[in-house]
C-alpha cells in the first residue's frame, strides 16, 4: 500500500520486525497493521478526495478503499470495524468500475503474484462487486470497446 509518503508496509516491517503478512497474523499484529493502513489512507482521502469535492470537482481515482479491503481479506486480516472505519472516512462513489480479466490473463500480464493468488483475489473482487453494485467491465475485449463501455456508464450519471 502506498498512498501518502512512504508505504505503511515499510514502517510496519521495521517497527514490528516482520517480513511478510503471514508473520503479522502469527504475532497477533493483524489488527494494528490493518488500523495503520486506515490511518495511512486518511491524508490521501483528505487531500485527493474531500478537498476537491468541496470545490465541486469531478474526481476519478484508481485503487479506492475496496483495494485495501480486498487486500486485508486476502491475507486474513479483515475486521468489520476497520472496513467501517474506511467507509466512514471516504465518500461513497457515484460509480465504481471493476476492470475484470480472468486470473490466467492477469497472471500472464503481471507475474509478481502466483496464479492461485490471482484466482483468490479475483473471487474477492467479484464478491465485493456484486455486494456493492460495481460495474464490471470485461477487459478481455479490445481497448476501444472497453473505453467506450466505461465512457457510456460515466455519461449516464454525469451532467455535462
Amino acid at each position: 500500500m502506498f498512498y501518502f509518503g512512504l508505504p505503511i508496509d515499510f514502517f510496519a516491517k521495521r517497527l514490528l520486525k516482520c517480513n511478510d503478512f503471514f508473520e503479522y497474523r502469527k504475532k497477533n499484529l493483524a489488527f494494528p497493521y490493518a488500523l495503520a493502513l486506515l490511518l495511512d489512507y486518511i491524508p490521501f482521502v483528505l487531500r485527493k478526495i474531500h478537498h476537491p469535492l468541496k470545490k465541486n470537482r469531478l474526481i476519478i481515482t484508481d485503487r479506492y478503499i475496496y483495494d485495501i479491503i480486498v487486500f486485508l481479506r486476502y491475507y486474513d486480516m479483515y475486521y468489520p470495524s476497520i472496513e467501517k472505519g474506511f467507509t466512514n472516512i471516504v465518500p461513497k462513489p457515484d460509480i465504481v468500475f471493476l476492470i475484470d480479466v480472468p486470473p490466467e490473463i492477469a497472471f500472464d500480464r503481471k507475474k509478481e503474484y502466483t496464479l492461485e493468488h490471482r484466482i483468490k483475489e479475483r473471487a474477492l473482487y467479484l464478491e465485493y462487486a456484486k455486494k456493492l453494485g460495481f460495474k464490471i467491465i470485461d477487459n478481455t475485449k479490445p481497448l476501444i470497446e472497453v473505453s467506450q463501455n466505461i465512457l457510456e456508464e460515466i455519461l449516464k450519471i454525469v451532467e455535462l
